[in-house]
């Protein structure tokens, strides 16, 4: 089965931080689970390449009644690794029993795409950078690769649910998978290049009796899915082929699109970006509320930059006043100059002429009937 997914918009985004950081920019957007701007680590692809698959896509911060009723798919990156506190898995459970056909995915945090960003930017072709460059890249991978190994090298283990039966235990290395086996539908039918994966676990994630392993690599269970209530929850052990960077890869993005096709056609798909349970408190939308919604944000910030920089060009210049040279407005002939600047302006000399002579003959035209009456 095949999986079409076109991504253009994405592939160029992850294509462009890769070859424009050639520089190695001072700043790295590597915030996990983000939605908005340009993070490596960040879900708003995936949530792109389910809006393609014809899912209603959403986000949300808490945990609302309106979630409850409505959604069909909740998809939960979680950053803690999997440690959710007991109300939060209530809720999920709860949400599960509403109604059957509900399928709820968890993506606990093992890993992420920093390392692998490193790794592409240092595979560049010879020349594509100078040797500062390299330098920085390679420190800065280091330097990626020493935090996660210290942020990842805790077990996880989550406890007083049934559902959530499995844990996430360390390994001495991280290890990178490249091939994967498991139901037809997940691997073969995809048509996945085997070795063109590129899968980095830094946890194995041991999941429950009950869970069904969907695709796997050895050990390491990379989604396992456990029937629940009706519906189902999906569990990613690792979760880096669903974020920005790494769905770059083409084969990256087959599992990703198998994953969305798997809940169904059409369905109502929420992000849950926060566990606080309960409505937000209502805020009527400021004068500048515009510039937190992309891609209004980004045309409305520099519309105020132009406007900034047009009121600047127009402020007075302050300082010691110039001296302006006064002149005389009552003389004559400055009226004759003006009179002469303005014929002259009209480029035909002929025109002037005649004006010049109609006045000559009107003025000694009355000169002489001014003679007459005096005698």
């Amino acid at each position: 089965m095949a999986h079409p997914i076109k991504l253009t918009g994405l592939t160029f985004l992850a294509g462009l931080l890769l070859l424009g950081s050639a520089g190695c920019e001072s700043h790295l957007d590597t915030s996990y689970g983000s939605v908005h701007g340009a993070s490596i680590n960040g879900i708003r692809g995936f949530a792109e390449l389910l809006r393609q698959q014809g899912h209603r896509v959403g986000f949300s911060y808490r945990l609302t009644p309106r979630l409850m009723e409505r959604e069909d798919v909740l998809v939960y990156f979680d950053p803690s690794g999997g440690r959710l506190d007991g109300a939060t898995r209530l809720w999920f459970e709860e949400w599960l029993e509403v109604r059957d056909d509900r399928h709820l995915i968890i993506v606990p945090r093992d890993s992420d795409t920093e390392i692998a960003y490193w790794d592409a930017l240092l595979a560049l072709p010879p020349g594509s950078l100078d040797e500062d460059q390299i330098d920085e890249a390679t420190q800065r991978r280091r330097s990626a690769e020493d935090r996660q190994r210290s942020l990842f090298s805790e077990a996880v283990e989550l406890e007083s649910a049934d559902w959530y039966g499995w844990r996430l235990a360390p390994t001495a290395e991280e290890r990178i998978v490249r091939t994967v086996t498991g139901e037809p539908s997940w691997t073969d039918d995809l048509g996945l290049e085997q070795g063109e994966l590129d899968l980095r676990f830094r946890r194995r994630l041991e999941v429950s009796p009950w869970s069904i392993p969907l695709v796997t690599s050895g050990d390491d269970t990379v989604i396992s899915e456990l029937p629940l209530a009706g519906g189902s929850v999906w569990i990613v052990g690792n979760g880096s082929f669903l974020l920005n960077f790494g769905l770059v890869n083409r084969e990256h993005r087959k599992l990703a699109g198998a994953l969305g096709e798997a809940i169904g056609s059409g369905k109502r798909v929420t992000f849950v970006l926060g566990t606080r349970q309960g409505e937000a408190e209502e805020q009527s939308p400021g004068l500048l509320s515009f510039l937190r919604v992309f891609p209004l944000s980004w045309v409305g910030m520099h519309l105020i930059a132009l406007g900034l920089i047009y009121g600047l060009y127009q402020l007075p210049i302050f300082g010691r006043p110039k001296v302006v040279e006064q002149r005389e407005v009552y003389r004559f002939g400055r009226h004759v100059a003006a009179l002469g600047a303005l014929l002259e302006s009209t480029g035909k000399g002929e025109f002037a002429r005649k004006r010049v002579a109609e006045y000559r003959q009107k003025h000694q035209g009355d000169s002489v009937a001014e003679a007459q009456e005096k005698e």
